[in-house]
């Protein structure tokens, strides 16, 4: 989940520091509003999955209450030891809550071709939550040169373009000719 966590954990940190450069007056207010705010929200939907994100996402633990934020008593693989289903739940409520903060949420993936199947597998859960009433859009790129047929990215595209309509998402193939210098 490195690269996804990586991700989430920038979306966090912008949000962080948008709110931190808040306006002289009341601008400190504002911010433990927001962050009181965000914060109990992510309580609220992640549950005890909270432990699990904000592990592989620490960024998050700034918006945590202090008295939740203990994460003293949970063991380091705690996050690797729940199974691969609770983490990439885990994520697909993350990116609800973000998105109800951020709309639209656009999501950029670089490198895919180098992507694990777990992480894979949180972009399919993601693109396929039909419960997420805010926008989404996720953008993925990768070397068509190094995806072949038998490549596990090859494979996930063709999933999703088999169940684009059945989850209402378009998926579009936008490729690109070498580029080259000019001088």
């Amino acid at each position: 989940f490195s690269g996804i966590a990586a991700t989430f954990g920038e979306i966090c940190r912008t949000m962080k520091s948008t709110h931190s450069t808040a306006q002289e007056g009341n601008g400190e207010q504002e911010e433990d509003l927001f962050a009181s705010s965000f914060g109990k929200t992510i309580l609220n939907e992640l549950g005890p999955n909270i432990h699990l994100i904000a592990k592989l996402i620490p960024q998050l633990k700034s918006f945590i209450p202090v008295e939740e934020n203990n994460m003293s008593g949970k063991d380091e693989n705690y996050a690797f030891e729940v199974g691969p289903e609770r983490g990439r739940y885990a994520f697909r409520v993350l990116a609800r809550v973000l998105s109800s903060y951020i709309s639209p949420m656009v999501l950029f993936f670089d490198d895919l071709q180098w992507a694990d199947v777990s992480s894979l597998e949180v972009i399919d859960y993601l693109i396929t939550d039909s419960n997420n009433p805010n926008p989404l859009m996720i953008i993925g790129c990768f070397r068509s040169n190094e995806v072949d047929n038998m490549h596990i990215l090859k494979t996930k595209i063709d999933h999703f373009d088999k169940e684009k309509e059945k989850f209402m998402f378009n998926l579009t193939n936008i490729e690109l000719e070498s580029f080259q210098q000019v001088d």
